[in-house]
């Protein structure tokens, strides 16, 4: 059996992680943490493009599943859609035809 897509599940959670990290006091919990892993120079500003690119990389993460889960709603679409669709209606009308063709 095929597993669920990860956005399924946690598009959300990741939007409100990613919201949260952006809080004053992560922020600073996170500059402190990098000035002490790099060096005391990174500053704010080099925090924030840290944090663009990872807000860039989680918008091509939804956009590399744009595909997937679109196709994921029209399948749903279609399993919502009554049995009497036009194409079934048009199907039934062809096959009435041959019938009253066959007959005459």
């Amino acid at each position: 059996m095929l597993s669920e897509p990860v956005w399924i599940h946690d598009g959300v959670e990741k939007r409100e992680r990613f919201e949260q990290g952006l809080e004053p006091d992560i922020l600073a919990d996170d500059l402190r943490r990098y000035q002490s892993l790099c060096t005391k120079d990174f500053n704010m500003s080099d925090l924030l493009k840290l944090k663009e690119i990872q807000a860039l990389a989680l918008l091509a993460e939804a956009i590399i599943d744009l595909p997937e889960y679109l196709t994921d709603k029209i399948g749903k679409m279609r399993l919502d859609i009554p049995e009497h669709t036009i194409t079934g209606s048009l199907d039934e009308i062809g096959n009435a035809l041959n019938v009253i063709s066959e007959s005459i």
